[in-house]
This record gives C-alpha cells, sequence and structure tokens, in this order.
C-alpha cells in the first residue's frame, strides 16, 4: 500500500477488508468506497497529530500556519495542501502565543515559561530567546516595521525589545490585572494593551508613557486590535462584549452584543471594512465596519465547525 501511495496511485474502490495494513502512511491517499472492514490499521498514519492548540498564525504571505500547542510545541504547516512543514521544541510549557514578523522570514512564540522565542521560518532554528518576564504566559506582537517586539505577561508588565540585539528597551508599568493582550499601531508609535483589571491601556512606544486608559468593560480585556488606519482599537472582554474605541478621544464609539460567552479575539481585515469576533461560545461575529462608521454595520452569526 505505502508503495501505491508513493506513485499516487488512486485507491478509489480497493478491497483491504479482513488485511493487517502494517505502517501505511496514509495522509494524501485517495480512499474513496475503499473498503477497510476489519481491516488492522493500529499502525498506520491516516493524520498528522497534535496536542491542544492554543494559538494560531498565517504568515503574512498566507502561504503557512502555525500552531502552538498544550505539548510546548510549535508546528508549520503548508496551507496548499495541508502538510506539515516544521515542528519546533524549545520551549518548556504551553505556547500560547505566535506571530510572524511583517516579512514572514521569522516569527516568536510566548510560552507558560516565561519567555519569548525567535524563530526561522525555513530552518526552524531558535535565533533568540528573550526573557525577563516573571509571570506566567507571554503575548508578543511585531511593530510594522520587524524591528521592535513586545511582549505582556501576567506579571502585570510589558516590555519592549529590539529585535536584532535582543536588548530590552524599556519595561511598561500600569496595568493592576495580568496582561492578556497587545498590539501595535499601523505606523508603530502606539501600544494598546488589554488586561485582566478590565481596562485597555495605549502606551507610546518611543518612551514607553502611558497616553490613555480606556475603561468600560466589566470584564477582563481578552484581546485588543488596531484597525488598519489606526484610528480606532477593537475589544473583546469576558463581559460578551466588543467595544470601539476612538484613539484621540479615548472615548468608547459603540458596544456590539450578541455573543453568550466571554469574546476571547478580535482582528480587522487588511482593508479595515471587516471586524471579526471569535468566543467561547463558539461562534464568530463578523460586522462591515467601514473603518468603524458603526452606522453601516452588520453582523451574521456563524457557528464553529
Amino acid at each position: 500500500m505505502n508503495i501505491l501511495c508513493y506513485l499516487q496511485s488512486d485507491l478509489t474502490g480497493y478491497d483491504f477488508s479482513n488485511l493487517v495494513v502494517r505502517q501505511a502512511c496514509l495522509k494524501n491517499a485517495v480512499l474513496h468506497n475503499v473498503n477497510f472492514t476489519h481491516a488492522n490499521l493500529a499502525t498506520s498514519l491516516f493524520a498528522e497529530t497534535f496536542a491542544g492548540v492554543l494559538s494560531l498564525a498565517f504568515s503574512p504571505d498566507g502561504q503557512l500556519l502555525a500552531i502552538g500547542d498544550t505539548n510546548m510545541e510549535v508546528h508549520l504547516y503548508r496551507v496548499k495542501d495541508g502538510s506539515r512543514s516544521l515542528s519546533y521544541r524549545g520551549h518548556i510549557c504551553r505556547v500560547w502565543s505566535i506571530a510572524f514578523s511583517p516579512d514572514g522570514k521569522t516569527f516568536v512564540t510566548g510560552s507558560g515559561d516565561k519567555t519569548v522565542k525567535l524563530w526561522d521560518t525555513q530552518t526552524g532554528e531558535c535565533l533568540k530567546t528573550f526573557a525577563g518576564h516573571s509571570g506566567y504566559g507571554c503575548w508578543a506582537a511585531f511593530s510594522p516595521d520587524g524591528k521592535y517586539l513586545v511582549s505582556g505577561s501576567l506579571d502585570k508588565r510589558l516590555k519592549l525589545w529590539n529585535l536584532p540585539s535582543g536588548e530590552c528597551l524599556r519595561t511598561l508599568k500600569g496595568h493592576q490585572g495580568y496582561i492578556l493582550s497587545v498590539a501595535f499601531s499601523s505606523d508603530g508609535s502606539t501600544i494598546a494593551s488589554g488586561s485582566m483589571d478590565g481596562s485597555i491601556k495605549l502606551w507610546d512606544a518611543n518612551i514607553g508613557k502611558c497616553l490613555n486608559t480606556l475603561k468600560d468593560h466589566t470584564g477582563k480585556v481578552s484581546s485588543v486590535a488596531f484597525s488598519p488606519n489606526s484610528s480606532t482599537i477593537a475589544s473583546g472582554s469576558s463581559d460578551r462584549t466588543v467595544k470601539l474605541w476612538d484613539i484621540n478621544t479615548g472615548k468608547c464609539l459603540t458596544t456590539l452584543s450578541g455573543h453568550s460567552d466571554e469574546v476571547r479575539s478580535v482582528a480587522f481585515s487588511a482593508g479595515g471594512e471587516i471586524l471579526a469576533s471569535g468566543s467561547y461560545d463558539s461562534t464568530v461575529n463578523y460586522g462591515i465596519s467601514e473603518q468603524c462608521n458603526v452606522s453601516k454595520r452588520c453582523r451574521i452569526l456563524l457557528p464553529a465547525e
């Protein structure tokens, strides 16, 4: 059978009933109407497996999908055919976050081992380890020019790193609760952080000064995202809402309801015309934002597969 698969033969209609099929790799095989009745497939491989998935990220060109799991591993998959490109292991705790660099040549992972690691996308080599947080869990984001990295942790602090040197340039303090999400504005001048304390803080990336604190959520802020033109921030919370904020005034523009559980993730489309939110209620909400002209929004509720 392995020879047939290697030769890319179509196995449609084959009868393997009552046979012991030893160590067959069937990941890419065409198995339409194949008879495996009472066949022993205990040592055969139908699909690659991984532990519980905690983080996902697409490469900028959309060709690769990175997955971080509960088994301390990171896996790269080719989107085109679903094949595994590389697997990485370097953390000693769960991988909570993944982010690709703007050019896609590297990506970072944040882990419960209190570190952020920088990886080479092509070779799988760990290029740098950023250590300095004292709290469990790390969330990270690249600056738009790819020269800097911001990380947030359960130690209630953010750290801004110089990527080429690995130096910590500054530590940002001010949150009263765990930091659960970080993001850079499109011009790299502003950092947003969401926290267990229910607030979003805006920081000057150049000097580390807190510019504003946005408060209106009644639960923890699990996710933050800038609109592409950086005029607006979206935030998702355990209070089951998504809020849109004006960057300049700090005012809440609108509150979007509809989820029945914590909103765990928010994201704008590349053009800023669509805002998506994902929740523990197993749904994704899509809304037309028109760069957050909320009078034109609509919402479609999609059940998760």
